[in-house]
């Protein structure tokens, strides 16, 4: 018969380590570095329901996008703030750790970092480039002046929650 998985709750700091079942039922230390987020804490499932919240956000902005909705505060706050929250996403993306198949959990940054560039790399790149290049263009009526466009790439942001159900399985 299989033990649990026993979750052990360590405090931040340099060297820390996490515990991971193995098939055999012993538990192995595993080392990681201060900046290595673990998938399973607290920080990051917090993270993950900002991320949930900004996409049902999204989900009803952008069709209002289409219409010419009047200039206000709360509009502009919530532009920026997801803007800098997806920005800081990738940043986040390529310091978590990664839960493989088999239910344990890749804490080597290097492994964690290929794997992001291979899956989500690119579309987070796009997203978060076409959102910057939005507000590069919105002051200028330039080459860059067809800003609208930029808006409607936002669409792509809800592929976010295949990233979402992805991290659910």
């Amino acid at each position: 018969k299989k033990l649990g998985t026993v979750v052990k709750k360590i405090e931040a700091g340099p060297g820390r380590s996490d515990t991971t079942d193995t098939e055999e039922g012993f538990f192995v230390e595993q080392r990681r570095d201060w900046w290595i987020i673990h998938p399973h804490s607290r920080a990051r499932i917090s993270w993950d329901l900002s991320s949930l919240t900004l996409v049902i956000w999204d989900m009803v902005n952008i069709p209002m996008g289409s219409f010419n909705m009047p200039e206000s505060l709360f509009l502009d706050f919530m532009d920026w703030t997801t803007r800098l929250f997806w920005t800081l996403d990738m940043g986040m993306s390529a310091c978590t750790g990664v839960t493989l198949k088999d239910g344990s959990v890749q804490l080597e940054f290097l492994y964690i970092l290929k794997r992001y560039f291979k899956t989500w790399f690119a579309l987070d790149t796009f997203i978060v480039a076409s959102d910057w290049m939005e507000l590069a263009a919105s002051g200028n009526t330039g080459f860059l002046g067809g800003f609208r466009a930029f808006r409607t790439v936002r669409v792509v942001r809800l592929m976010r929650l295949l990233r979402m159900k992805e991290g659910m399985e």
